[in-house]
């Protein structure tokens, strides 16, 4: 008979509290991609629409990030329909999983950064270069 902490190593624990976490980040992450657009000043229609798609960079990277993130967050769920109990290493996995889906917006971040400031300025530093 086991008891205590052994017990619940053997035993596993039930995935709830990781689906909850990873659904939470999921959803986090998705929503913190918006913000890298910026709502541009301009006066009048012609200037809006011109200021508009001078930020398609971050448009496309928004919708491409949002598109991957879509993929992987059902992904992930679907997942824990096959999966009863959990255990140390399978939360290491989950965290992995989760963590490549945040990184996505700083990733959207650096494409819409590196091609804003191409189209702005001279080169590009070497770090936005190596990452675009």
């Amino acid at each position: 008979m086991t008891s205590g902490h052994a017990g619940a190593v053997q035993r596993g624990r039930d995935t709830n509290r990781l689906e909850a976490f990873s659904d939470g980040v999921f959803a986090i992450a998705i929503t913190l991609l918006v913000l890298e657009i910026h709502v541009p000043h301009a006066e009048g229609d012609s200037a809006l629409w011109r200021a508009l798609s001078a930020l398609w960079p971050s448009y496309l990277g928004y919708l491409i990030s949002f598109v991957i993130i879509g993929i992987m967050w059902p992904n992930h769920h679907n997942i824990f329909k096959h999966i009863v109990r959990t255990d140390h290493y399978l939360v290491g996995e989950s965290h992995r999983a989760v963590a490549a889906g945040g990184a996505l917006r700083a990733s959207a971040i650096v494409a819409g950064l590196s091609r804003r400031r191409r189209e702005s300025s001279g080169p590009r530093p070497p770090t936005l270069a190596a990452a675009a």
